[in-house]
């Protein structure tokens, strides 16, 4: 078993901050990233959609006219089931972080009901 000592003197001689816990006066902020899940699902839909875009602008742009219509489901369905952008009819599928946007995006939509 290995017995780890913390030595300030030596992290100071390289510049580096002295290994010490803050005064407790000061509030600390949790900085901690959020879990996507935990975030507001307009805020979620538009990360996923940021991620569409940059790939694929002119499907994000198809996405959000049809959010929250059938048209929008369908859309999106077509999309991840084929694999394939429906106005370009090329079959050469997403890469994996659009595909999970597209993923995250599909279980977010919700039909409005008129």
């Amino acid at each position: 078993m290995h017995n780890f000592s913390i030595n300030s003197g030596k992290n100071e001689a390289l510049e580096f901050p002295p290994l010490v816990d803050k005064p407790e006066e000061e509030n600390e902020v949790d900085t901690w990233p959020m879990p996507l899940h935990d975030l507001p699902v307009e805020h979620q839909v538009q990360q996923a959609l940021i991620v569409v875009a940059h790939r694929h602008p002119h499907i994000a742009k198809a996405i959000a006219t049809f959010w929250g219509y059938q048209e929008g489901a369908d859309y999106l369905k077509q999309l991840i089931f084929d694999g394939s952008d429906p106005k370009s009819h090329t079959r050469e599928g997403f890469k994996a972080d659009v595909l999970t946007a597209l993923l995250n995006l599909q279980s977010l939509h919700v039909i409005k009901r008129p």
